[in-house]
């Protein structure tokens, strides 16, 4: 999809979501332009009327002149007051659900090979700078397109000639030259983007191998490399400030353009009977006053590149996606879950990651999923989890199960211990998390910090087992129908993995507890044994009959 294609898309959505917020907030956009033009032609009509009257030139009636200022003056304010409830309720109406849209959409989508801290921070930017694109494009676009058409139309009422005077010239200058800018500044803009992503990347794996770095003699090329990159990005921001004088230019240009031929034409008519001396004095002021129509499309050549760019990577995550069923539907006859010919292959693979899976999770059992890496096991788990899509057959669940996972990586967050349990038990109190802390053996390595000990990005701070059990804990401190665990004790030396798994089976008594692992010993302690090879089901049997067949 081109960047202009998922531009449109984008605000196509945006106007089926809020059709009468954006067409409302285009006509009071169009309506303040338009009194704030008209205060200015009515105050120099009043002006030039009071001044030729007082020479005793003509005789004017300065009353119906003087409300017509109280009254534009009253419109522009209200006008432009009511445009930015408007337009601004319903762009972040919409910017909320877009959110929601991409993220589905992440869900829905193969991962792919970006990292996640990486991907965030790219989406973060680019649904930033999609923010302003109703307000900054789409309304004051369709409002100066209103308010050109209207004044033409009203000034044709006079002459054609003078429509065309007063509006051509702001219309070439304002708008026409942005338009054929764009491409230009599309260019510089994007190259922009391009340059600070690549400056974001280089920065975090600066920081976060500074070390390894510094052993091995490359921290300096690296800084080079990220010295490089924002030298890129200002070259880039340069062309953006020659191209800004280029818009600013024609705009002026058109803008001047538009008033003194105004004059020649109102001055030609005026002589010729048909513009009195104050008419024609509001007549040139009121194209004066056109400028500020088409000044918000200065960002239409600034920011074009930047837009498109962020829409050709937000619109196909925000279109919704239909698999082949649904990943998750309710009732599965009793069951925890219940999973019928179900199939998860990415499009173009080769191989599929699950096939022709059959599986009834039922309430209380522990079931152990086994295998070599790479089988499935991951998968089947998130298929139950509802975070990965069955591009074939169903997964049914049980209404309102509440599901809590812990997956291979371990995701903890900037703060202390506390606000990282907290994520789980939100009014536990102190108590209740020095208790689990202490259950799976971390108190010793916190100190005399305790919950209170500050852990930095991603847990740093403590070591890979640390941080393996302090997740455990949080994950432990839930209250679930179904507990979802990925290699719960991987990381962890044999007598903390004893530990830590003696205290899961204990948290999760009476509660179902599906876990993978490549502890034999762990999952001789299950119910059922499902081993998983080449996403297929090999066995699913009792664990007895599974120790049975593993010490054979």
């Amino acid at each position: 999809m081109t960047g202009t294609r998922a531009l449109a898309a984008l605000l196509s959505a945006f106007a089926r979501r809020w059709p009468w917020r954006l067409a409302g907030g285009v006509a009071l956009a169009a309506a303040a332009l338009a009194a704030g033009a008209g205060l200015l032609a009515a105050s120099g009509n009043l002006i030039a009327g009071s001044a030729l009257a007082g020479l005793g030139l003509i005789v004017f009636d300065t009353f119906r002149p003087s409300a017509i200022v109280r009254l534009l003056a009253i419109v522009r304010t209200a006008a432009r007051y009511a445009e930015r409830l408007s337009t601004h309720d319903a762009t972040l109406r919409f910017l909320a659900d877009l959110r929601v849209d991409v993220f589905r959409g992440l869900l829905a989508r193969p991962r792919g090979g970006e990292r996640p801290a990486l991907l965030f921070n790219r989406l973060a930017g680019d649904l930033s700078a999609l923010d302003g694109l109703p307000i900054r494009f789409a309304v004051p676009v369709a409002a100066a397109a209103l308010t050109l058409a209207g004044t033409a139309l009203a000034l044709s009422a006079v002459s054609w000639t003078l429509a065309a005077a007063a509006t051509l010239p702001v219309a070439l200058g304002g708008v026409v030259a942005p338009v054929l800018l764009a491409g230009r500044g599309g260019w510089a803009a994007q190259r922009k983007q391009y340059a600070l992503d690549a400056a974001r990347v280089r920065l975090v794996d600066l920081d976060r191998g500074r070390a390894e770095l510094g052993a091995g003699g490359g921290l300096a090329e690296a800084a080079a490399g990220v010295h490089d990159a924002f030298q890129r990005a200002a070259a880039a921001e340069r062309a953006t400030w020659s191209l800004d004088l280029a818009v600013r230019l024609a705009a002026g240009l058109g803008h001047q353009g538009a008033v003194l031929a105004t004059l020649a034409v109102g001055a030609g008519l005026h002589r010729d009977g048909a513009l009195s001396g104050p008419a024609f004095t509001g007549v040139v002021l009121f194209s004066l006053a056109l400028g500020e129509a088409v000044a918000p499309l200065r960002a239409l050549a600034l920011e074009y590149g930047r837009w498109t760019l962020a829409a050709r990577r937000i619109a196909p995550l925000a279109a919704p996606v239909a698999p082949a069923s649904p990943p998750v539907s309710e009732g599965s006859g009793g069951a925890v879950a219940r999973l019928a010919g179900v199939a998860v292959r990415e499009a173009g693979a080769a191989t599929a990651r699950l096939e022709g899976v059959d599986l009834v999770v039922v309430p209380g059992r522990r079931i152990a999923l086994v295998g070599p890496s790479g089988g499935g096991k991951s998968t089947l788990i998130g298929l139950l989890a509802g975070t990965v899509a069955a591009t074939a057959g169903s997964v049914r669940r049980a209404p309102g199960l509440v599901v809590v996972g812990l997956g291979q990586r371990t995701e903890l967050f900037r703060g202390s211990v506390a606000d990282n349990l907290r994520l789980a038990a939100p009014d536990a109190g102190d108590g209740a998390l020095a208790a689990m802390i202490e259950a799976v053996g971390l108190g010793p390595a916190l100190g005399p910090d305790g919950l209170a000990r500050r852990l930095g990005d991603g847990g740093s701070g403590l070591s890979g087992g640390e941080r393996r059990r302090l997740a455990i804990a949080r994950t432990l401190l839930s209250d679930a129908d179904l507990y979802l665990l990925d290699e719960p004790t991987e990381g962890l030396d044999a007598v903390a993995a004893a530990r830590v798994f003696d205290l899961v089976l204990e948290r999760t008594a009476g509660r179902t507890l599906v876990f993978a692992t490549h502890r034999p010993a762990e999952a001789a302690r299950a119910d059922v044994v499902v081993e998983i090879r080449d996403g297929r089901l090999a066995a699913a049997v009792p664990a007895a009959q599974w120790r049975g067949a593993v010490d054979a």
